[in-house]
């Protein structure tokens, strides 16, 4: 779904919602975007993450969008070395 030898910005496909469902109402209300940047030993950095939205896209709404995406894309995530909070104000 992602290629390993370059990186995917703005990823703002919602296919990984059920179609009428109260989540994809949501995210089509308060879009997020997934990052996908490859990274060395088969290594990937993803990142789901809102541009603008008032109030912010909390950061659970965020992990819980990733999770759901990289599922339906059938990516399994073995580790998680890292997460990142950042609010841009």
């Amino acid at each position: 779904p992602y290629s390993k030898d370059s990186m995917a910005l703005f990823d703002y496909r919602t296919d990984h919602f059920p179609p009428d469902s109260p989540e994809l109402k949501h995210a089509i209300k308060n879009p997020t975007f997934m990052y996908a940047m490859p990274l060395k030993d088969n290594k990937v950095f993803f990142e789901e993450t809102s541009l603008v939205a008032r109030p912010a896209v909390s950061f659970q709404d965020c992990k819980t969008r990733c999770f759901t995406r990289l599922k339906h894309l059938g990516i399994d995530v073995s580790k998680i070395t890292e997460e990142e909070f950042c609010y841009i104000p």
